[in-house]
């Protein structure tokens, strides 16, 4: 007589997949309240959502902290499917501000940015009204990774040809572009990095673009400018490419680095801002 085999672990895993594939998948964006901006997710709705982490980081607070408030005060969440596949609970942005003002009612300002306590009330109520502020979804066919803010000093330099180009260093000393500068010195636009495309997605793939999302601060005369940045090896990569497809402006780009490299113009002519 034959034994009957043991379903399951198969059923268990069947399940799983079910209630993950029932799950509203979001895509990778950004809140943005004037120069500051923070990584954030955004429903198939269009609704902005943020992790326990990502909320974490806009109110400095530790992200226990965020879950327990949350838990006590019984405020709205959820469960999504991250881009990763991962299921992750998270909470509309009218949360943060919710615990953002319990924070400055309390008598406690953020530490994370050079902001005054009006400033913070602003960005609380902007939080309850998130149309307020603006958001940039990179394309969520590719860039599906973790999410890093790294601290980075800014350089002018300026190439051949009257091409003015912001370099950024961060604190490992890779070099940086931002994303409007990168694309902006060869005149496109950034709407090639964000938009919608698994065309574009396998293009990025062929030029082994990082899937993460990479913020770098600055420290300005203004205050810390938020700005999101690929590696110099990352858009030497992309200018290669245009280049290839007839891009005038990103030959020139390209011909200026082989005559001298980012280091040597740094060191000659960049003035730090």
């Amino acid at each position: 007589m034959s034994r009957a085999r043991n379903t399951k672990p198969k059923n268990k895993q069947k399940r799983k997949e079910q209630k993950m594939s029932s799950l509203p998948k979001v895509t990778n964006t950004y809140w943005r309240w004037q120069n500051y901006t923070w990584a954030a997710f955004q429903l198939p709705t269009g609704v902005k959502v943020m992790s326990a982490r990502k909320m974490a980081l806009l109110v400095d607070q530790p992200k226990q902290k965020v879950r327990e408030f949350i838990t006590s005060n019984q405020l709205e969440t959820m469960t999504v499917e991250v881009p990763n596949g991962i299921s992750t609970q998270v909470y509309p942005l009218k949360v943060g501000a919710v615990y953002l003002h319990e924070l400055l009612s309390g008598g406690y300002i953020p530490k994370n940015l050079p902001l005054s306590p009006y400033e913070w009330a602003e960005i609380a109520s902007a939080l309850t009204n998130p149309e307020q502020g603006n958001s940039v979804t990179l394309n969520p066919c590719y860039f599906t990774g973790e999410y890093r803010v790294l601290i980075a000093e800014s350089y002018q330099i300026e190439l051949e040809g009257n091409i003015k180009l912001e370099v950024l260093v961060d604190s490992t000393g890779e070099y940086r572009i931002a994303h409007h500068e990168g694309l902006k010195c060869i005149k496109s636009t950034p709407d090639w990095l964000i938009q919608n495309s698994q065309r574009k997605a396998k293009t990025f793939s062929t030029l082994d673009l990082s899937k993460d999302n990479v913020e770098c601060r600055v420290q300005t005369q203004g205050g810390v400018k938020s700005v999101y940045a690929l590696t110099l090896q990352e858009w030497l990569s992309i200018w290669v490419h245009f280049a290839n497809n007839k891009n005038q402006e990103a030959t020139k780009v390209l011909k200026a680095f082989a005559l001298k490299n980012i280091q040597a113009r740094i060191a000659s002519n960049g003035s730090q801002n």
